[in-house]
């Protein structure tokens, strides 16, 4: 305690007499500003975070709330007993009625004799849960509200709200630190009075209380599993306040503060939560907390902020964007730009912001150490909410990282590789359980609690065991883009190499010897059936990737080859009779009953889940394959330009790929429009940040594209955007590319890499070969 109690003592002294001017500026190219506080509306208020620590800034005048969240407090408990034992035999048993070509009871076999009663929807699955609120009151705020501005500045990672009140000037900054692993705010004023009023906490868990003490709250309790048998994740924050001038003290829960120039507010805050199955119960969130505070002992305001800004910029000011944009909108509230350009979509810069805020977000929410981006990133208001804010597997996870690899932020891709290795052990048990095979499988949705088996609450589309391939993408793709071998080697191999084995193991041989998965489904709409091409394009992707990777691998020769020869086998992609990619094996059926759902011309379906090979995937292109891309440009187009957040997200990346720049710009400019908060935070609807993500990719998508083993530049540039230049786009390859356009033809494009290498360039009609040592760069202008 005494230890403790010191840590505290110096942590105040050092911020007292701190009294070094401070950084207060703001760069309007990276700000998102509003004139208005956010009321009670949460998808008003403003994110920040480092990862595991995140908070929505609410901007009140007088009463402030800032909702904190961290990223391992779930519900739920790891279960050993997930996988349901002897179901590979009622697997069977549905593998032959879909051969011999009927359909009738294969959902019902399914659900009965496959799927476990346990996960999705149960309470062992478990949701992602709300942290705590900060809540500061203050006094003498019952004067003229004039000069109210709150924003996040993106490049420095800073939320901050400033007003007046009968001239009074009001200031708060917020930030998340990485490297200290805190949250930061600062309230200050220029009154001769200084502040006062009183900082509280609350909470939505029922079994959690509040302990005040001289400056400092102590937030702490245990996540409701609903079970009396499996005790729940502890969870605690810890609130430091340190006064300048005037004092704090405590009462009845809260921390009053009299008379100060500013107060230092700093919230450690953990759970007990470790990711390494099949224990997950590690460290207490009291030790964690308390090694945090000591390790920021000696560190003043300016130094934690200096702190974090270093290590948030290294980061975001990788990447620059600009499109021609003038500085008409550049002050107003993004609400009222959002209003403007529902209108006339004439304001660029937006959509340079909502491009870097994507960036942005990722940082924020997905550094290593921490758990992956959910469905909702980090940011959660409820112990209820939407989807669980989970990990779906059959689009959404794989989405939140789409940007992370070509806008230059490899290491924000580390938290998903490290939870998917750890998945994939869980996998491993699935694989054996359910289909008595080797290699690892997950399925529909997962969670922090290694839950890879089919769980039954939304039918027979929790089945997709294609899913451990699908994310498996993700993890080539880290290779791919920074070559490290000996990431490929330690991490990405295993992984690769056990969803790899599965299907090797799974794919069922029909007539001819082609290789078809059954039984398959695409989501998450059609029927329960075999050779869904989602299924047959994701396994192609994975067995690429395999084989792209065999030249790092000589002693798994033999493995490849295996799947090399899988490959050829596989049930190859085709047209249907309305033009359309095929989306199933027995697309007949479907295309000849126009009462059906999933009759091609009316589909309108959210999911373009037998355009996987078209995008994120790179069996369908352009150059190599035209008649089938002509044919998933036909399926676009009938599954039309609506739909959820996410969806329109994935057609601006589609759309990219067949380089066609306007309608992939009509898609992200209908995207903004109508799929965006006034914090710009996706609509799915509810709030789902994929679509945020998958917006972010989709620009970089048109910019620069390397799929194919060529960078083509500037492939879908829109006549939208006339001119500009982009800096800093990551091509697979190690390669960074800075492009600068007028006129819609580039004038000068410079191609880097830090580790060498040689690679084609494609510019429209132009051709040529990019060959750098180390450190080395290409210079292209036009002729």
């Amino acid at each position: 305690m005494k230890s403790t109690f010191y840590i505290f003592i110096s942590l105040t002294l050092l911020l007292l007499f701190s009294c070094t001017k401070e950084d207060n500026s703001r760069n309007p190219k990276y700000r998102l500003l509003y004139d208005q506080p956010a009321g009670d509306d949460w998808m008003k208020a403003l994110p920040f975070g480092n990862g595991r620590l995140g908070g929505m800034v609410f901007g009140g005048v007088e009463n402030e709330r800032i909702m904190l969240n961290e990223s391992s407090i779930w519900s739920g408990w790891y279960r050993e007993d997930n996988d349901r034992k002897g179901t590979y035999k009622s697997l069977e048993k549905l593998r032959g009625i879909l051969r011999e070509g009927k359909t009738d009871g294969v959902n019902e076999l399914m659900m009965d004799s496959i799927f476990t009663d346990k996960g999705y929807g149960r309470p062992d699955f478990g949701q992602y849960q709300s942290f705590c609120d900060v809540l500061i009151n203050l006094d003498n705020h019952k004067g003229e509200l004039k000069n109210y501005q709150r924003d996040i500045d993106m490049s420095k990672g800073t939320a901050v709200v400033t007003y007046e009140i009968d001239n009074i000037k009001y200031r708060r900054e917020y930030f998340s630190s990485y490297p200290d692993q805190v949250i930061v705010m600062k309230l200050s004023t220029d009154s001769d009075a200084g502040l006062s009023g009183s900082i509280g906490l609350s909470s939505l868990h029922k079994k959690s209380n509040v302990k005040a003490n001289e400056n400092k709250l102590i937030f702490n309790g245990e996540v409701d599993t609903k079970s009396k048998e499996n005790k729940g994740l502890e969870f605690e924050a810890q609130l430091i306040t340190i006064p300048n001038g005037g004092s704090i003290k405590s009462k009845n829960e809260k921390l009053w503060i009299e008379n100060s120039k500013s107060v230092t507010i700093i919230v450690a805050g953990a759970t007990n939560y470790q990711m390494t199955y099949p224990n997950y119960y590690g460290t207490s969130a009291s030790i964690k907390n308390n090694k945090t505070l000591k390790a920021i002992a000696g560190k003043d305001f300016k130094e934690l902020k200096e702190r974090h800004f270093k290590d948030f910029s290294n980061l975001f000011s990788r990447v620059d964007l600009d499109l021609g944009q003038d500085t008409t909108y550049l002050n107003m509230p993004i609400n009222k730009r959002l209003v403007k350009y529902r209108k006339n979509k004439e304001d660029r810069h937006l959509e340079t912001l909502l491009f870097q805020y994507g960036r942005y977000l990722l940082i924020s929410s997905s550094r290593p150490g921490g758990l992956p981006a959910n469905l909702q990133g980090l940011w959660n208001n409820s112990n209820t909410p939407p989807w669980n804010s989970d990990y779906h597997l059959n689009i959404n996870l794989e989405m939140n990282y789409w940007p992370a690899e070509v806008t230059n932020l490899s290491e924000c891709s580390l938290p998903l590789i490290e939870w998917t290795d750890d998945l994939r052990k869980a996998g491993e048990k699935t694989a054996k359980t359910h289909f008595n095979t080797e290699g690892w499988v997950t399925t529909h949705t997962s969670n922090v609690w290694g839950f890879s088996a089919m769980g039954p609450a939304r039918g027979i589309h929790m089945f997709e065991p294609q899913s451990a391939a699908w994310i498996s993408l993700n993890i080539y793709e880290h290779f791919a883009f920074t070559n490290d071998v000996e990431f490929l080697k330690e991490k990405g191999w295993p992984i690769l190499k056990g969803a790899a084995q599965f299907w090797l193991e799974n794919l069922q041989e029909y007539p001819g010897g082609i290789l078809v998965s059954s039984p398959t489904y695409s989501p998450e709409h059609g029927p329960l059936t075999k050779g869904a091409y989602y299924d047959q394009q994701v396994i192609w992707e994975l067995f690429t990737d395999i084989i792209n990777v065999r030249e790092h691998l000589p002693e798994e020769k033999e493995f490849i080859n295996k799947v090399t020869e899988a490959r050829d086998r596989l049930w190859p992609l085709k047209i249907g009779k309305f033009g359309q990619l095929a989306e199933w094996m027995d697309n007949e059926i479907i295309e000849e009953d126009s009462s059906l759902a999933t009759y091609v011309p009316n589909n309108k379906h959210r999911h373009l889940s037998h355009l996987v090979g078209l995008y994120p995937g790179s069996q369908i292109t352009v150059e190599e394959t035209p008649e089938l891309a002509e044919a998933a440009k036909t399926s676009l187009n009938y599954r039309g330009d609506s739909g959820t957040g996410w969806s329109k997200a994935w057609k601006i990346n589609c759309w990219a790929r067949l380089n066609d720049g306007d309608r992939a710009w009509k898609m992200a400019s209908e995207h903004l429009a109508k799929n965006m908060y006034d914090n710009l935070l996706d609509i799915c609807p509810p709030f789902q940040i994929d679509g945020n993500f998958g917006y972010t990719s989709g620009i970089a998508e048109m910019l620069i594209q390397s799929h194919n083993g060529t960078i083509k530049l500037l492939p879908a540039l829109p006549k939208a955007w006339n001119k500009g230049s982009v800096k800093g786009l990551k091509a697979r390859g190690g390669f960074v590319c800075d492009i600068t356009w007028n006129n819609g033809t580039i004038t000068e494009a410079v191609i880097r890499s830090e580790k060498g290498g040689k690679i084609p360039v494609v510019y429209g009609t132009e051709k040529f070969v990019v060959d750098v040592e180390a450190g080395g760069e290409y210079t292209y202008q036009s002729k």
